[in-house]
C-alpha cells in the first residue's frame, strides 16, 4: 500500500512539474524569449553567452534567437575556410541537388491529401511525400544560398537568372496544415516548376550535370 501511495505521489507530482514546464514554453513561444528566467526548469540563473542568447546555470538549457545565429556565423565561417576548389564543388554538389529535390517535389505536390481509414473512420490527411517535399524543398534553397556564396560564379548566374540568393525561400509552413496545405501546393507547385527551370538554365551555364 505505501508503495502504492508512493508511486502515485511521484506521479502527481511529475504531473505538476510537467504541466508547469509545458506552460513556460508556452509562454516563451508566445513572447520574445529574454533572460530572466529558464524556459525548461524556471531556473533565474542565466548568463548571456551572445547577444541575445543566455544560458541556464541549473540545467544548461541555451535559449534566444541568438544561439540561431551565433550557429549560422560559425557555419559561415568554416564555409569561408574552404579551399576553392573544395567549395566549388560542394556549390556544384548544392545546386545539383537542389535541382533534383525540386524535380522531385512535383509529383507530391500534385496529391496534397490522401485518405486514411475506411468507412465512418475514413477522413482527409496530409500526404506524407508533402512533408519530406517540404524538408528537401527548405535545403535546396538553403543550398542554393550557400553555393552562391562558395563560387562567385554561381552567385552571378543565380543573380542574372533572378533567383533569389539571400535566403529568401517559398514559405512552406502551409504544407504541415491539412486545412491549408491543398491550396498551398496549388500555389506552390508552378512556383517550385518555374524555380526548376530557372536552376536548370544555371546550372548548364554553369556545366553542371547530373
Amino acid at each position: 500500500m505505501n508503495s502504492l501511495i508512493g508511486t502515485l505521489i511521484f506521479l502527481a507530482i511529475s504531473a505538476v512539474v510537467a504541466s508547469a514546464r509545458a506552460q513556460r514554453y508556452a509562454e516563451a513561444f508566445a513572447h520574445p524569449i529574454g533572460s530572466e528566467v529558464c524556459v525548461a526548469c524556471g531556473g533565474r540563473d542565466l548568463i548571456q553567452r551572445y547577444p541575445v542568447a543566455w544560458v541556464c546555470t541549473d540545467c544548461g538549457y541555451e535559449q534566444g534567437d541568438g544561439w540561431e545565429h551565433r550557429r549560422q556565423a560559425q557555419h559561415l565561417e568554416q564555409l569561408a575556410a574552404l579551399p576553392p576548389e573544395k567549395a566549388r564543388e560542394r556549390a556544384r554538389t548544392q545546386l545539383l541537388d537542389a535541382h533534383l529535390a525540386m524535380l522531385a517535389s512535383l509529383t507530391p505536390l500534385q496529391r496534397p491529401v490522401v485518405t486514411e481509414g475506411s468507412g465512418r473512420e475514413r477522413q482527409l490527411v496530409i500526404n506524407p511525400e508533402i512533408l519530406d517535399a517540404a524538408r528537401n524543398l527548405t535545403e535546396a534553397f538553403d543550398g542554393i544560398r550557400e553555393a552562391a556564396l562558395l563560387w562567385p560564379e554561381a552567385g552571378e548566374a543565380l543573380r542574372a537568372a533572378q533567383f533569389p540568393t539571400d535566403g529568401r525561400r517559398p514559405d512552406f509552413g502551409a504544407l504541415y496544415d491539412v486545412n491549408t496545405v491543398e491550396y498551398a501546393s496549388s500555389r506552390l507547385r508552378p512556383a517550385v516548376a518555374q524555380a526548376a527551370q530557372q536552376l536548370d538554365r544555371v546550372n548548364q551555364t554553369l556545366q553542371i550535370a547530373a
